[in-house]
């Protein structure tokens, strides 16, 4: 999906799967991707980078899901106590985070960019349960 929805219909009910570009190098729009969604059907916004987050709070949408930073190219992460390279970028590096009712979760993955280490960012599988 590429700026656009889909709504699942699921036991517990129905939402809307919501889709976007990449914000830096595509064309991401997440207007064309709301358009014509009944505001009623709660929405999952996926993002490959959480900058987003705020923008798609203020639009009501509950749950964002944003694929990790890559710290650097070799996915080093903090030193203890530390901050990395990628909070230079974003306030949404890893983890969970809220701005009113809505929620974003940004993984740290589970690959590496270029040469295959991880340094202080372990691999994470992460399983949601919807409700």
């Amino acid at each position: 999906m590429n700026n656009e929805h889909r709504i699942i219909h699921t036991e517990a009910g129905r939402f809307a799967l919501i889709g976007i570009d990449d914000l830096r190098t595509g064309d991401a729009d997440l207007e064309a991707a709301l358009y014509g969604l009944d505001p009623a059907i709660p929405g999952l916004l996926l993002s490959h980078r959480p900058e987003i987050f705020p923008r798609a709070a203020a639009l009501g949408i509950p749950l964002t899901l944003a694929g990790h930073y890559q710290r650097r190219s070799d996915q080093t992460g903090p030193a203890r106590g530390g901050i990395s390279l990628a909070h230079l970028r974003t306030p949404y590096v890893e983890g969970l985070f809220r701005i009113g009712a809505a929620q974003l979760y940004v993984s740290r993955g589970i690959g590496t960019t270029f040469t295959p280490v991880r340094l202080n960012a372990p691999p994470e599988i992460t399983l949601l349960h919807l409700t």
